[in-house]
């Protein structure tokens, strides 16, 4: 037990004093449909991995075949939203 609440400690800090600061940095106005739509493609597929990866190193996973099924929605989704992003800009220029 005390080597979860560690674990999870250490990852709030790492958040804390990463990640937080660079997101204050990102510009919002560079972002597009596009932008965003490569950002959930990637974070989908990493999501997906880590469920497969956990499964094959024995970990049992109740509700792992409905993160699956919503990951693969998230990819097909966000897809969509790249190819729409990209044509949105196309038409604009």
């Amino acid at each position: 037990m005390l080597l979860i609440a560690n674990a999870a400690g250490f990852i709030i800090s790492v958040v804390r004093y990463t990640f937080l600061p660079l997101l204050r940095r990102i510009n919002m106005d560079n972002w597009n449909l596009t932008s965003v739509g490569l950002v959930l493609i990637g974070c989908s597929i990493t999501v997906a991995g880590t469920i497969i990866a956990a499964l094959i190193l024995g970990i049992s996973i109740r509700i792992a075949p409905y993160l699956l099924i919503t990951t693969a929605m998230l990819i097909v989704m966000s897809a969509f939203l790249i190819i729409y992003g990209e044509q949105m800009t196309n038409a604009i220029q």
